[in-house]
Protein backbone atom coordinates (compact mmCIF):
# COMPACT_ATOMS: atom_id res chain seq x y z
CA UNK A 1 0.00 0.00 0.00
CA UNK A 2 3.03 2.33 -0.14
CA UNK A 3 3.01 2.74 3.51
CA UNK A 4 6.21 3.07 5.45
CA UNK A 5 8.39 4.16 8.77
CA UNK A 6 9.68 7.49 8.59
CA UNK A 7 11.98 9.06 11.36
CA UNK A 8 12.34 12.39 11.44
CA UNK A 9 15.44 13.66 13.61
CA UNK A 10 18.22 12.72 10.83
CA UNK A 11 19.79 15.50 11.52
CA UNK A 12 20.29 15.22 15.01
CA UNK A 13 20.99 11.43 14.67
CA UNK A 14 23.88 11.94 12.59
CA UNK A 15 25.38 14.60 14.45
CA UNK A 16 24.74 12.21 17.80
CA UNK A 17 26.64 9.42 16.43
CA UNK A 18 29.39 11.18 14.99
CA UNK A 19 29.90 13.23 18.37
CA UNK A 20 29.88 9.70 20.51
CA UNK A 21 32.02 8.48 18.12
CA UNK A 22 34.44 11.66 18.61
CA UNK A 23 34.16 11.31 22.10
CA UNK A 24 34.41 7.59 22.73
CA UNK A 25 37.39 6.49 20.38
CA UNK A 26 35.98 4.13 17.46
CA UNK A 27 34.88 5.19 14.42
CA UNK A 28 31.40 6.64 14.80
CA UNK A 29 30.90 4.17 11.42
CA UNK A 30 31.33 1.34 14.17
CA UNK A 31 29.62 2.19 16.68
CA UNK A 32 26.25 0.92 18.35
CA UNK A 33 24.19 3.68 19.68
CA UNK A 34 20.29 4.54 20.59
CA UNK A 35 20.03 8.10 20.18
CA UNK A 36 16.98 9.66 22.03
CA UNK A 37 15.89 12.98 20.51
CA UNK A 38 13.42 14.92 23.22
CA UNK A 39 11.95 18.04 22.63
CA UNK A 40 9.04 19.44 21.21
CA UNK A 41 9.34 16.18 19.18
CA UNK A 42 10.63 13.41 20.21
CA UNK A 43 11.82 9.67 18.78
CA UNK A 44 14.62 6.83 19.54
CA UNK A 45 16.42 6.25 16.63
CA UNK A 46 19.11 2.81 17.14
CA UNK A 47 21.87 3.07 14.47
CA UNK A 48 24.34 0.49 14.05
CA UNK A 49 27.86 0.53 11.81
CA UNK A 50 26.34 4.10 10.66
CA UNK A 51 22.92 3.15 9.78
CA UNK A 52 19.77 3.47 11.21
CA UNK A 53 18.26 0.20 11.74
CA UNK A 54 14.74 1.17 14.57
CA UNK A 55 12.98 4.46 14.76
CA UNK A 56 9.92 4.94 17.65
CA UNK A 57 7.90 7.00 14.75
CA UNK A 58 5.91 5.53 11.70
CA UNK A 59 4.49 7.35 8.93
CA UNK A 60 3.51 10.06 10.96
CA UNK A 61 5.45 11.93 14.34
CA UNK A 62 1.99 10.37 15.60
CA UNK A 63 3.29 6.74 16.53
CA UNK A 64 6.19 6.56 18.93
CA UNK A 65 6.77 8.77 22.28
CA UNK A 66 4.81 10.99 23.82
CA UNK A 67 6.04 14.67 22.93
CA UNK A 68 5.45 18.31 23.48
CA UNK A 69 3.20 18.66 20.71
CA UNK A 70 1.83 14.95 19.79
CA UNK A 71 0.54 12.44 22.21
CA UNK A 72 2.70 9.51 20.59
CA UNK A 73 0.87 5.91 20.47
CA UNK A 74 -1.56 4.94 22.03
CA UNK A 75 -4.96 1.93 21.33
CA UNK A 76 -6.12 3.02 18.02
CA UNK A 77 -9.60 1.31 19.32
CA UNK A 78 -9.89 4.48 21.45
CA UNK A 79 -9.56 7.08 18.32
CA UNK A 80 -12.49 4.64 16.55
CA UNK A 81 -14.60 4.54 19.85
CA UNK A 82 -14.35 8.03 20.39
CA UNK A 83 -15.69 8.46 16.36
CA UNK A 84 -18.21 5.86 16.63
CA UNK A 85 -19.55 7.75 20.20
CA UNK A 86 -19.43 10.67 18.38
CA UNK A 87 -17.59 12.20 21.19
CA UNK A 88 -15.44 13.60 18.61
CA UNK A 89 -15.37 14.81 15.22
CA UNK A 90 -12.62 13.85 13.22
CA UNK A 91 -11.14 17.13 12.51
CA UNK A 92 -11.10 17.68 16.66
CA UNK A 93 -9.65 14.48 17.25
CA UNK A 94 -6.85 15.45 15.20
CA UNK A 95 -6.38 18.65 17.03
CA UNK A 96 -6.07 16.99 19.87
CA UNK A 97 -3.94 14.16 18.89
CA UNK A 98 -1.63 17.05 17.32
CA UNK A 99 -1.50 19.46 20.12
CA UNK A 100 -0.40 18.43 23.61
CA UNK A 101 0.10 21.25 26.42
CA UNK A 102 3.72 21.17 28.66
CA UNK A 103 2.96 20.08 31.86
CA UNK A 104 6.58 20.81 34.16
CA UNK A 105 5.55 24.08 35.10
CA UNK A 106 2.04 22.02 36.16
CA UNK A 107 3.63 19.20 38.08
CA UNK A 108 6.28 21.79 39.34
CA UNK A 109 3.54 23.70 40.88
CA UNK A 110 1.98 20.36 42.50
CA UNK A 111 -0.58 19.83 39.36
CA UNK A 112 -1.02 15.65 40.05
CA UNK A 113 -2.10 15.14 36.51
CA UNK A 114 0.66 16.82 34.94
CA UNK A 115 3.09 14.81 37.53
CA UNK A 116 1.51 11.57 36.06
CA UNK A 117 2.06 12.69 32.73
CA UNK A 118 5.68 13.37 33.11
CA UNK A 119 6.00 10.22 34.53
CA UNK A 120 4.10 8.18 31.72
CA UNK A 121 6.66 10.07 29.62
CA UNK A 122 9.42 8.86 31.64
CA UNK A 123 8.27 5.31 31.21
CA UNK A 124 7.77 5.85 27.71
CA UNK A 125 10.61 7.30 27.01
CA UNK A 126 12.55 4.43 28.78
CA UNK A 127 10.62 1.45 26.83
CA UNK A 128 11.26 3.47 23.61
CA UNK A 129 14.89 3.26 24.60
CA UNK A 130 14.70 -0.57 25.14
CA UNK A 131 13.00 -1.46 22.43
CA UNK A 132 15.95 0.31 20.01
CA UNK A 133 18.58 -0.94 21.81
CA UNK A 134 16.74 -4.54 21.19
CA UNK A 135 17.71 -3.63 17.51
CA UNK A 136 21.57 -4.16 18.16
CA UNK A 137 23.67 -6.35 18.73
CA UNK A 138 25.56 -4.49 21.59
CA UNK A 139 25.01 -0.83 23.02
CA UNK A 140 27.83 1.41 23.06
CA UNK A 141 26.50 4.79 23.93
CA UNK A 142 22.92 6.03 25.03
CA UNK A 143 22.81 9.45 23.31
CA UNK A 144 20.13 12.49 24.36
CA UNK A 145 19.52 15.24 22.20
CA UNK A 146 17.08 17.51 21.24
CA UNK A 147 15.43 20.40 24.36
CA UNK A 148 14.76 18.11 26.96
CA UNK A 149 17.90 16.10 26.50
CA UNK A 150 20.04 18.83 26.61
CA UNK A 151 18.60 21.26 29.11
CA UNK A 152 15.81 18.66 31.41
CA UNK A 153 18.83 17.22 33.38
CA UNK A 154 15.93 15.61 35.94
CA UNK A 155 13.91 14.03 32.88
CA UNK A 156 17.01 12.63 31.53
CA UNK A 157 18.07 11.28 34.94
CA UNK A 158 14.48 9.49 35.61
CA UNK A 159 14.93 8.21 31.87
CA UNK A 160 18.29 6.62 32.71
CA UNK A 161 17.17 5.09 36.34
CA UNK A 162 15.09 3.19 34.54
CA UNK A 163 17.27 1.39 31.97
CA UNK A 164 19.36 -0.87 34.86
CA UNK A 165 18.00 -3.67 32.59
CA UNK A 166 20.22 -2.21 29.65
CA UNK A 167 23.33 -1.87 32.18
CA UNK A 168 23.21 1.73 31.79
CA UNK A 169 24.35 3.27 35.14
CA UNK A 170 21.57 5.30 36.85
CA UNK A 171 21.74 8.98 38.15
CA UNK A 172 21.89 10.43 41.27
CA UNK A 173 19.60 12.97 41.16
CA UNK A 174 20.64 14.44 44.25
CA UNK A 175 24.07 14.83 43.43
CA UNK A 176 25.93 18.42 43.26
CA UNK A 177 27.29 19.09 39.82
Amino acid sequence: MGIRRYGFHGLSVSWAVRRAGELLGPDAASLSVVVAHLGSGCSVTAVRDGASVATSMGLTPLEGLMMGARAGSFDPGIILRLLRDQRLSAADLAEALDHVRAVSQAADAGNERAALALAIFVRRAAEGICAAASSLRRLDALVFTGGIGENAAQLRAAIVNRLAVLGVAGIDTHARR
